[in-house]
């Protein structure tokens, strides 16, 4: 598998699905990525939200 190169262009999705490990990480890190457990969510959202929006979003 190709490695995936991380920009703060990255589709959360993308980043999720090469890094399973890194959900977890996020919600440690903003309380509001406990919604990547949602499964209709991680489908949808992450797929369009970028790295530098929900760093935004995770302040």
């Amino acid at each position: 598998m190709e490695k995936l190169i991380i920009t703060p262009k990255t589709k959360i999705f993308d980043l999720l699905e090469a890094y399973p490990q890194l959900e977890d990480v996020l919600i440690r890190a903003a309380p509001p990525f406990k919604k990547l457990r949602n499964p209709v969510l991680r489908k949808t959202i992450t797929k369009i939200t970028t790295l530098s929006q929900a760093a935004t979003i995770g302040g």
